[in-house]
Order: structure tokens, then C-alpha cells, then sequence
């Protein structure tokens, strides 16, 4: 669905939130990006070097929006089976999750005859897997299973543009 609406919307009811992002290659193109975010209150944090940003942010009591069906670097992911293929998946927001204590709230938003609904998923719990390595990759398989529910559902309204499934072996 369309997430910069998602964030509008949740400034509109008092919640703002801070999207991490990567800056677009056109300079001019990106400030016009930007401008549109803040505008309703919402603040970027830019994908290089974010981590130290998001958990200050989390520790001022804010929230953080990050798209989870992006491409994503080997050393930032994980390998996940995504509409049955393997595809790359962030695995930051389960480490940032495990190392502040935020929920994570998976959220989509969809049309309807009358607009459009945001739906927010309860808290998913994290694993309990004493081993971190592995309970990552299982918090992980977790959040992307909230994707591909809904690209199920509602497929018209899955924009893919990044290469998912680049760098994974068939």
C-alpha cells in the first residue's frame, strides 16, 4: 500500500513518526521527498548510519517506520522465504527490537471504496530462542510473514520496485 500515506495519516492522529529511509541518487528529487514527509510533522532518518538515530529516537518515546520489503546488503539481512522464494529481508528490526525493548507493530494500509484503512497488528512477540543468532532469523521469518500475508491479500497494491530476490542461488 501506499506508506507515505501511513505516516500521514498517523501524524494526523498525533503520532509521529520517524521513517528511515535511503536518499534518492537526484539531490533535487530528494529535498521534494523530504519536504513532503515533514510536512505533517514526521522527521527522516537516513538508512546510512541510522542505528544510532533510531535508538536515540526509540528512547525519546517515538516511533520508527521501517519498510521491511526493501533489498537489502548480506550483511544487513537475511535470506528468507518470501512467496515462495528465498528474498532478502532486513533483520534490523528485529535487533532493534531485542536491544531496546520496542514493539513491533507491523502496519499496512489498503483501499477501500471509501479511501483508504490502515491496519495495525498487535505487538508480534519475539522468540524465545536462547541462541541470538537464530532468534533473529525466526523474528525475522516472523515480520516477513506480515508481508507476504498481505501481498496475498491485497497483490494490486504490493509496489515492488527493489530487487528482492537479487544475490539469492535459485
Amino acid at each position: 500500500g501506499n506508506w507515505e500515506l501511513v505516516a500521514i495519516a498517523s501524524s494526523y492522529k498525533l503520532l509521529d513518526i520517524s521513517a528511515v529511509a535511503r536518499r534518492s541518487n537526484n539531490p533535487y528529487i530528494n529535498k521534494f521527498i523530504e519536504k513532503a514527509r515533514q510536512r505533517y510533522g514526521n522527521s527522516v532518518i537516513y538508512k546510512k548510519g541510522a542505528l544510532r538515530n533510531i535508538i536515540e529516537r526509540l528512547r525519546e518515546g517515538g516511533s520508527v517506520g521501517i519498510l521491511m520489503d526493501q533489498a537489502v546488503l548480506s550483511d544487513e539481512g537475511y535470506v528468507i522465504d518470501f512467496l515462495g522464494r528465498g528474498a532478502w529481508i532486513t533483520k534490523m528490526p528485529a535487533l532493534i527490537a531485542r536491544k531496546t525493548g520496542a514493539a513491533v507493530l507491523p502496519a499496512f494500509i489498503h483501499r477501500t471504496d471509501k479511501g483508504h484503512r490502515i491496519t495495525i497488528y498487535p505487538e508480534v512477540k519475539l522468540s524465545d530462542i536462547a541462541d541470538k543468532e537464530k532468534a533473529v532469523i525466526e523474528d525475522t521469518k516472523k515480520f516477513s510473514g506480515f508481508i507476504e500475508a498481505y501481498v496475498k491479500e491485497y497483490p494490486s497494491e504490493w509496489l515492488w520496485i527493489h530487487r528482492r530476490w537479487k544475490r539469492v542461488n535459485p
